[in-house]
């Protein structure tokens, strides 16, 4: 039985697992996220100014949109 997470593909009628859920960086992306963290005080581009922005470094959400929507197999780190 698929997982809840999963979605099904209207062509093929099958359930398609996300790339973000086999592959997501977290150990590379950590350590890039405590970098511009510590940085983010001598740096502050005009989108932190955004209420959602604000709150989130921008390797974060950079990162969860591109393994959203790579293809599945398809390296996020490279």
């Amino acid at each position: 039985m698929p997982t809840r997470s999963c979605r099904r593909s209207p062509v093929t009628e099958r359930w398609v697992v996300l790339n973000i859920e086999q592959t997501f960086p977290l150990p590379q992306l950590d350590q890039l996220a405590e970098q511009e963290s510590h940085n983010k005080h001598f740096y502050r581009p005009a989108t932190y100014v955004h209420k959602w922005w604000a709150r989130r470094l921008g390797s974060v959400f950079r990162t969860i949109i591109l393994a959203t929507f790579l293809p599945p197999g398809e390296p996020v780190w490279e």
